[in-house]
């Protein structure tokens, strides 16, 4: 393994030295590694897409109904299964056709509420052939529902809310704005973009009351709900997320945007073991930085904007 470091490859910061599960939802190592190459190819798509003027793009937000007492694993389960029913229908074709989708990606968000329990959504950037004025986007939105509502009632979802059930909005950032919404993470780190809000749903801080997965490893979060039922979340979450992909793309989307064939996560992790290493860890250091999930997004955050001196004090400053 090496020695314990943090480096940095394709500007994305990371510990090395360690022992690594390429898991792409639940490790505060392997995560945002992942995650960040995964958003570093949303970029290029985004950025592609909207080379062409007369292309437009749109985020669609699709959520079924839940119960604080619902497993995760079964309202994963059950939003998988609506989209397949959704994306296989003649609906959804129709859908395709009249509003010139040509390519989607798509990805998961979790949450977790004292008072609603675990919430996952889906979030889906549209790539249309043209921009889509107020009176088209008004019409895909009223679509997307009355297509996504029957999918999730055959499905064994009950029908979602109008007003929460499908949420649509264009998209005009820049390209690099645009792409880093969709790739949250999920350690607490804001979003900025497009492809931050898709690929990187480690980084993202729960919203209100509600908690990101990596938050249920925080002091604070751990201390307001107890140690036991924290824990127990936490093990139901990494349960629940094994084994399943966090981006999904459509056909001949990254051939298109010459991309190349899409890695997987043990790939991802293989290749950034090379990156340079600018902060050597000691054992302790790392083992208590990965106890400490938004410390250590703090950190990586730090290094990719080229503020080692300061990521340095950080570490110092943690105690353990």
């Amino acid at each position: 393994m090496g020695r314990a470091g943090i480096r940095i490859q394709d500007g994305a910061a990371y510990m090395a030295g360690l022992e690594h599960c390429a898991s792409p939802w639940a490790c505060p190592i392997c995560t945002p590694i992942i995650r960040s190459a995964r958003r570093q190819d949303l970029t290029q798509a985004v950025d592609y897409w909207l080379q062409d003027a007369a292309h437009g793009l749109s985020m669609a937000t699709l959520t079924t109904r839940h119960r604080k007492t619902d497993a995760l694993t079964d309202n994963l389960d059950l939003i998988a299964g609506a989209w397949s029913a959704l994306a296989g229908s003649q609906r959804w074709r129709r859908i395709k056709q009249a509003y010139g989708i040509s390519h989607y990606v798509r990805a998961m968000e979790i949450t977790w509420g004292p008072s609603s329990g675990w919430h996952a959504h889906l979030h889906v950037l549209l790539c249309h052939d043209r921009p889509l004025d107020d009176a088209a986007m008004d019409g895909l939105r009223r679509g997307l529902y009355e297509s996504w509502a029957v999918s999730c009632e055959r499905t064994g979802a009950r029908r979602p809310s109008p007003r929460w059930g499908v949420d649509l909005r264009g998209i005009t950032d820049t390209p690099d704005k645009a792409a880093k919404y969709l790739g949250k993470d999920p350690d607490g780190r804001p979003s900025h973009g497009i492809e931050q809000e898709m690929a990187r749903g480690d980084a993202k801080r729960g919203r209100g009351r509600s908690i990101a997965p990596f938050e249920l490893l925080d002091d604070d979060t751990i201390n307001g709900l107890g140690e036991a039922r924290a824990r127990h979340l936490w093990l139901e979450y990494s349960d629940a997320v094994y084994r399943r992909r966090s981006i999904t793309w459509s056909r001949h989307l990254r051939k298109e945007a010459g991309i190349g064939a899409e890695q997987d996560d043990e790939q991802i992790i293989n290749r950034h073991m090379l990156g340079l290493n600018l902060i050597d860890l000691t054992r302790r250091q790392a083992k208590q930085l990965r106890a400490m999930p938004t410390v250590l997004a703090t950190v990586m955050g730090l290094v990719e904007t080229g503020e080692v001196p300061l990521a340095e004090s950080v570490i110092q400053s943690v105690k353990g």
